[in-house]
């Protein structure tokens, strides 16, 4: 490694022991992350992904389609800052985390079971 590229330990005491620079540390954590990006994406947008189906068996035009996505799509704009007061002030991390999980698991079951 380059001497550039080192940065001595903070409780180091003078030693030759040096550590690398934190942007030289690879995130190993990160791959194993990926796939629950995706898929909380993937729920998100499961309505855009069914653009063609839905049109075609409620009959209506790309218009009709998109409001009826942006009625779906907008209250997340504004219902964000509830979730973060409500997170931050009342239920803290461990439980909202928890308790706004078991919310997007039964969102997806009822979209789930609108398509029978």
């Amino acid at each position: 490694m380059d001497a550039g590229k080192l940065a001595r330990h903070p409780t180091d005491t003078g030693s030759e022991r040096a550590v690398p620079a934190l942007a030289e540390i690879r995130p190993w954590w990160a791959p194993p992350l990926r796939p629950q990006g995706e898929g909380s994406y993937f729920c998100y947008d499961n309505p855009a992904a069914l653009q063609t189906q839905v049109k075609r068996d409620m009959q209506v035009n790309t218009t009709k389609f998109m409001l009826l996505y942006a009625w779906y799509s907008w209250p997340n704009v504004v219902l964000c800052f509830f979730g973060g007061f409500l997170i931050d002030r009342v239920f803290g991390i461990r439980w909202g985390t928890i308790i706004f999980s078991c919310f997007v698991c039964i969102g997806q079951v009822v979209f789930a079971l609108g398509g029978i």
